[in-house]
């Protein structure tokens, strides 16, 4: 992520049309890092697949467009358009989400915890990083699965905005 938010700092852009799973950005946890460096720079995101959830995390992030990147070249340059006219763009058919803001709130520990879920570790792994113990980990889980309204780690992931595991049917991730 340093080396991405180094490059773009030291850029004199006004649009950003970028990959999701860029290497080096960490998907939705990385874009709002992204947003907090360059609030007033538009970001159009390409994903491999049309993914629903994926498009919520990009929403949540406060990106301003979104677009599948198997999409016909007349939606992509629709998007950039429309993004880079300071609208927004949507995929069409896309069900009407929650605003943003409307996401439960976390602690900042639920948080981390979920961010380390995201980047794979199990909760040992979890607990030996934060030093802490194994129930303390497993409590924050709990608590954060019940604010988000979640039943497993994946969806917890997505609903707190945070990038994922790869999805297994997307061969180009």
């Amino acid at each position: 992520m340093a080396e991405v938010e180094g490059k773009l700092a030291a850029a004199d852009i006004d649009l950003l049309v970028i990959c999701f799973r860029l290497p080096g950005l960490g998907g939705a946890w990385g874009l709002r890092r992204l947003r907090a460096l360059r609030p007033a720079m538009r970001v159009l995101v390409l994903s491999p697949v049309e993914n629903p959830a994926t498009f919520a995390a990009c929403r949540a992030a406060g990106v301003d467009g979104y677009i599948a990147m198997g999409s016909p070249i007349e939606q992509v340059l629709q998007a950039i358009a429309a993004v880079r006219s300071g609208g927004s763009h949507v995929p069409p058919d896309t069900p009407a989400l929650p605003p943003a803001d409307a996401a439960p709130r976390l602690t900042a520990r639920q948080l981390q915890v979920l961010r380390l879920v995201a980047e794979g570790l199990g909760t040992r792994e979890i607990a030996q990083r934060l030093g802490l113990g194994l129930g303390t980990v497993k409590r924050h889980l709990a608590a954060a699965y019940a604010r988000l309204g979640a039943r497993s780690r994946l969806q917890a992931i997505v609903k707190a905005g945070l990038s994922g595991p790869a999805d297994p049917d997307d061969k180009a991730g």
